[in-house]
Order: C-alpha cells, then structure tokens, then sequence
C-alpha cells in the first residue's frame, strides 16, 4: 500500500522493493531496492522509481502515510529489541552514532516526525549528485535454461558476462549518500 509498492509492485514493474536507511556518524545512505520483473527494462523500473522520490520530494505524505511508516517503524524497533543480545547490539549502535540514550527516546523522537520533515529531508539528499546506482543482472547458462541447483549456479556464475539475458530479473540498487548523514537527533 506505500507510494512504491503502488508504482512498482502494482503497476507491474518490478516484484520487490526494499529500503534501508544506514546511519553513522560519518554520511550515511539510505538504499532502495527493487527487483524488476521478467520482461521488463531495467531502466523503466529505475525511472518509476526515481519519479516517486521526485514526488517525496514535492508533495506532503498524508495523515494516514505518515502514521503508517511510524507505526512500522515504532514495530521493527520494540520486536528488534525483545532480546537481550537486541538490546546490547541498540545500546552499543546508538552509542555509535551519537549516546547510548537513545535508546530510550528513539520511539518518541520517531513520533516527532512531520510529513514537512519527511519532505524537506527527501529535498536535501533525494538528487542526482547524492545518488548511486547498480544494476545486477543474471547470466543465462548456455543451455537456455536457469541453474536448478547449488553447483549448477557456481559454475554458471564463473561463466563470462557475455551471456547475459533479459529474460531473468534484475536486481537494482539505488543509494543516496548523504553528507552530513540524516540523523534523528539533527535533520529528521
């Protein structure tokens, strides 16, 4: 139901897509994933892509958009942390990239967030100069026919690229490096 899946997943583009968002201390990126669906470009799939961040770029997530992604991430934090190694690994990260304490008030500084900071963030490191992008496309064994097993794959995999095909998904990355790196503490 997020703005991707419906210009990705739905339009038939693409059958994943994925984010991540890496921070630090030094400038961190924020990944999008996707894999593009049999018999479709690459470069159409990127394109629909690059659009939507263009689009949370200029329009304001709605009331219900933004409860969502903070319902989700308020979620994947208190479930990553129902262990006590969860714990010790959020303590030791948080610590990282600014206190330990923020470990306590990340849920509530997540509920901070505004759809205009969602928004003014994407301005600032959504653009071109910020932006990487890999594309990893499958090798078609010479058979016609893809790898069914462990081994099949190795050896396929050593083959030369020039037996790429277009009938097999592709895997495309899209990173946004930031500098300084969007933290909570500071842009977001």
């Amino acid at each position: 139901s997020s703005r991707l899946y419906r210009a990705l997943i739905e339009s038939q583009l693409a059958t994943s897509v994925d984010s991540q968002l890496t921070q630090s201390l030094d400038p961190g990126w924020y990944s999008l994933y996707l894999t593009v669906r049999n018999g479709v470009g690459s470069a159409r799939a990127e394109e629909a892509l690059l659009a939507e961040l263009e689009k949370a770029k200029k329009e304001i997530l709605t009331p219900r958009e933004l409860q969502k992604a903070i319902n989700q991430t308020r979620a994947h934090f208190v479930y990553a942390n129902d262990k006590v190694s969860s714990r010790a690994f959020y303590l030791g990260y948080f610590e990282t990239i600014g206190t330990y304490k923020l470990v306590e008030s990340y849920v509530e500084q997540v509920r901070k967030v505004t759809a205009e900071d969602v928004r003014r963030v994407a301005e600032k490191y959504f653009n071109a100069d910020n932006r990487t992008v890999g594309s990893l496309q499958p090798i078609a064994p010479q058979s016609g026919r893809l790898p069914e097993n462990r081994d099949e794959r190795k050896a396929t995999s050593r083959k030369s690229l020039a037996g790429r095909s277009s009938e097999n998904p592709t895997r495309t990355a899209i990173t946004h490096t930031s500098s300084p790196a969007p933290r909570i503490s500071r842009d977001i």
